[in-house]
């Protein structure tokens, strides 16, 4: 493997390899045609200068307001050269919520694809993507990029807040660089592979990908936002791809994806709990699947399984990659540091740090640690309830509906009781090709757990909650109390 940084390994190596090692490569390719690292480059000089005509400067917060596409790959990129920091939106955040995201960040402009009507963004500095991203430098803009430092603040992404406020998480560059170099550790990516733009920008899975790609010489494949994964994959020769478990198993569902999905190099599956069937499926089809642990503030995989990995391996999280470390606590919480670690919280005008004094950060999440170093992720720490003085950890719950053949996807809440003070509930998303009761549920989870774990009730997984990363789970636990109520009204 060949270490990407300079002779004293003080400095990185990241622009200049655009046009001295892969010019002529494929670095963004889209349903409009390709890019390649040279253009890429001048794209990237272009827009840097425009931002700085727009009046920028370095150390300026930019919030980014767009779905994928190359002009938010670009963006990012000139914003990282001129030293800006960028923030990437969710577009499923409604535009009333952009000024208070802009003003926890401290964003001084917005991007957007066009000048947006709404009256809530009225009093801001509004830019438009299209107008930025130009392909034509001023004359004196021949000048190389210039190379990001390490410890250089290179963006903020917001938490999914599956299970509170989502949190503004600063990256410096060197976060996103490791991440990148130790993620090649167990999937290469070479000239020539073209990685499936299968996650948003705006999330940190999707932000790696921009990296891998941009480190190693690789080429990333961006869907139009109306075509689904599915029907993609298949016009597209893509090489690598990152999917959650619920995207695997609708793929698998159609067989003409099959053969589609046994070339590509390297899976890679995240984003939530897989269930153990899916495993055995993907790895029995000689599927090369990659599952992995990670988090925003770790800058995307913590762990990650090997290649060729057996079941035995599949069914863990895998093991730790280069610099990252992992230990875990007296209670069961799994803390991480190393070179991939956030700087902090943004919160306004603070900087929020929340390490101990050698540098862990506490994931929230429990685990353990085979005797071969493999680790297991059991659930979060804060999703655990007591129901009757009993603890209930709802993903042990979870892990047991999705081994039923019928469930897709589930997600367990608690709601509260008169008699145990919480217990659980189920969203469950069934396969349509079968017929999955209530009752039937109840019976294959009697077999499984003790009787205090059953949910008392069952409902169907709303839609938006189904094809996210991350279930909302306040959300959830709201909409199970709402229905409850209504039902013991009714």
């Amino acid at each position: 493997m060949v270490m990407v940084m300079s002779a004293h390994s003080a400095s990185p190596v990241f622009f200049s390899r655009f046009t001295a090692e892969f010019s002529a490569e494929p670095a963004l390719a889209t349903e409009n045609g390709a890019f390649t690292f040279a253009q890429y480059a001048a794209l990237i000089h272009a827009t840097a200068q425009n931002l700085a005509a727009a009046g920028l400067q370095r150390g300026d917060r930019l919030a980014l307001y767009l779905p994928n596409c190359a002009e938010l790959a670009i963006l990012l990129m000139a914003a990282l050269e001129g030293g800006i920091i960028s923030v990437p939106l969710s577009t499923r955040l409604p535009a009333g919520h952009i000024p208070n995201a802009m003003q926890q960040t401290g964003c001084t402009a917005l991007v957007t694809t066009e000048k947006p009507r709404e009256r809530e963004l009225a009093g801001l500095q509004l830019l438009s993507a299209r107008e930025l991203v130009s392909a034509t430098p001023s004359p004196a803009g021949h000048r190389p990029l210039r190379e990001p430092h390490f410890e250089q603040e290179s963006n903020c992404i917001f938490t999914s807040g599956s299970s509170g406020r989502a949190r503004a998480v600063l990256h410096t560059f060197g976060n996103h660089y490791f991440s990148a170099l130790g993620s090649q550790h167990n999937i290469p990516v070479q000239p020539g592979d073209r990685w499936l733009l299968s996650l948003p920008l705006y999330h940190v899975g999707g932000l790696a990908i921009l990296y891998r790609t941009a480190l190693h010489g690789g080429c990333v494949v961006i869907p139009p936002p109306q075509m689904q994964l599915a029907d993609f994959l298949q016009q597209e020769r893509c090489t690598h791809v990152s999917l959650v478990a619920t995207q695997l198993r609708r793929m698998l569902q159609k067989p003409e994806l099959v053969p589609v999905l046994q070339r590509l190099k390297a899976i890679l599956l995240g984003g939530s709990a897989i269930p153990e069937k899916l495993i055995n499926e993907a790895h029995a089809l000689g599927l090369r699947v990659h599952v992995s642990y990670g988090s925003s503030e770790m800058s995307s995989q913590i762990t990650t399984t090997r290649p060729g990995a057996d079941v035995s391996e599949l069914l863990t999280a895998g093991f730790v990659l280069p610099h990252r470390e992992l230990k875990i606590a007296a209670d069961g919480e799994i803390l991480v540091r190393g070179k991939t670690r956030f700087k902090g919280y943004l919160e306004h005008d603070d900087l929020l740090t929340p390490f101990d004094e050698q540098g862990w950060f506490a994931t929230g999440d429990i685990g353990r640690l085979r005797g071969d170093g493999a680790l297991q992720v059991f659930g979060r720490k804060d999703n655990m309830f007591i129901s009757g003085g009993e603890n209930i950890h709802p993903e042990e719950i979870e892990r047991e509906l999705l081994q039923h053949p019928g469930v897709v996807q589930a997600v367990v809440v608690a709601v509260p009781h008169a008699e145990f003070g919480m217990r659980p509930v189920a969203f469950c998303e069934t396969a349509t090709t079968l017929e999955t009761s209530s009752d039937d549920l109840r019976t294959w989870l009697g077999d499984r757990l003790p009787r205090f774990k059953i949910p008392d009730r069952f409902f169907p997984l709303p839609g938006q909650h189904g094809s996210g990363l991350k279930p909302d789970r306040r959300q959830l636990q709201e909409l199970a109390a709402e229905k409850i109520r209504s039902n013991s009204t009714d």
